[in-house]
């Protein structure tokens, strides 16, 4: 039963950190298009306010615009901190868990 445990408490850790890596990568390259590609983004939202005005009404989306950055770093530390987790639980590597744990544990303090 003890290696049962074991095996359960590895391979969801890995899954979870997998579905978080996936998102960090997903969010990272919706960054990277909204710097590359700012025109096309503004679009959208003054598409959603031709569509829904009443909803927009006000809504100065040049304002946030500068927040692609902070997301974009953001999303590449989530991306870094899930790869130890993701390794380190896959092939339980003490290092990689023991980084993993540090990080995880900066960003709680």
């Amino acid at each position: 039963m003890e290696g049962c445990m074991s095996n359960l408490v590895k391979y969801l850790l890995f899954t979870t950190n997998f579905l978080i890596f996936v998102l960090g990568i997903a969010v990272f390259g919706l960054g990277i298009w909204v710097v590359v590609d700012k025109p096309s983004f503004l679009d959208l939202f003054e598409e959603a306010q031709n569509v829904a005005p009443e909803i927009t009404d006000g809504f100065k989306v040049e304002i946030y615009t500068s927040a692609v950055y902070i997301l974009l770093v953001v999303s590449a530390l989530v991306v870094l901190i899930s790869f130890f987790g993701c390794c380190g639980a896959i092939k339980e590597n003490k290092c990689m868990l023991g980084t993993y744990f540090t990080l995880i544990l900066a960003l709680f303090i």
